[in-house]
């Protein structure tokens, strides 16, 4: 390592990996650690970057950190930044996961393989409000167990969930449009993320429905019938605080609902509220005025009065 140093200064790598398309950052470095033959920790103290692990990098850069990295990597300052979450909005970092990934892409990860990058991870595999791969478009894999047991023999999300037959267009439509929020682009919601969380609020007894057999579940099965039964099983790890550790299968149908909102954000969220939990109705109506712009609520809209009965398929 010291004959790298110059000066207490690092000297840039004499080798340089190629990262791979969407990349995170703590991937690439990683597999720089694999070829100089260091631990991650030895590599995080080699490169003088302060922090605990490498994952803790795509999450936090500072500019000194940036400044290093550049330098001893040969490469634009802006790379390094585009490589790690810390450009999201607050509203959607908590979306991105700091732990291992539950997903992979079978196509880039034989493709890694392919151009000497195993087991590089992209930035779209630890993002909640992705159900498709940002580099090939390809649907995703469930990690069962190890990584290479998801791209030998795993099912994609659309084969493996039980909306994936029905909604796949919509989810994947939903998919677009919190990824266009978050790149600053103009959608027909205020925030995506926002209606995310409504649609994960807890829903109660309408006035009318028959008592027998009802059983508490989420608004979101106003809008695409099954949640409540698929999401169940898993019901502490459903909720409007922790979108970014939904199982992934059950992300198919909350992209799906996002899709079906903007078709009509107003009727739906008109729909949508009789629904809701009487004591969770202030948290409803915060995150509705959030989701949907205040001029679009503020609007009477006379198709409201024509909206019909809950989307089933």
């Amino acid at each position: 390592m010291m004959p790298l140093r110059e000066d207490n200064h690092l000297r840039p790598l004499p080798v340089v990996l190629k990262p791979m398309a969407d990349e995170l950052l703590s991937s690439w470095l990683r597999r720089h650690a694999g070829y100089y033959g260091v631990t991650e920790c030895a590599l995080i103290a080699w490169f003088g970057l302060g922090a605990s692990t490498l994952r803790a990098l795509d999450h936090r850069l500072g500019l000194g950190q940036v400044a290093h990295l550049s330098r001893v990597l040969r490469c634009d300052p802006t790379v390094i930044i585009d490589m790690t979450h810390t450009t999201l909005p607050i509203e959607a970092r908590p979306l991105a996961r700091q732990g291992r990934g539950v997903v992979v892409c079978r196509s880039c990860a034989a493709r890694h393989r392919g151009q000497g990058a195993e087991g590089a991870v992209l930035k779209s595999w630890m993002e909640a409000w992705r159900v498709t791969c940002r580099h090939c478009a390809r649907p995703l894999v469930e990690v069962c167990g190890s990584p290479a047991d998801a791209d030998s023999h795993g099912q994609t999300l659309r084969d493996a969930s039980a909306f994936g037959d029905l909604w796949w267009r919509e989810a994947a439509a939903g998919e677009g449009v919190v990824e266009q929020h978050l790149a600053g682009q103009a959608t027909p919601l205020g925030s995506p993320v926002a209606l995310m969380r409504l649609l994960l609020l807890p829903k109660g007894h309408r006035p009318g429905q028959p008592f027998a057999g009802f059983f508490s579940g989420w608004l979101l099965n106003e809008l695409v019938s099954g949640f409540d039964v698929a999401a169940r099983p898993t019901k502490r790890r459903v909720n409007q605080g922790a979108i970014g550790s939904i199982p992934p299968q059950l992300r198919v149908a909350l992209l799906a609902g996002v899709a079906l909102v903007v078709a009509n954000p107003v009727a739906m969220v008109d729909h949508l509220r009789p629904a809701c939990r009487p004591i969770y109705l202030a948290r409803f109506d915060e995150l509705a005025a959030e989701a949907v712009p205040w001029n679009a609520l503020s609007q009477i809209d006379s198709q409201n009065e024509n909206f019909g009965p809950p989307l089933s398929r």
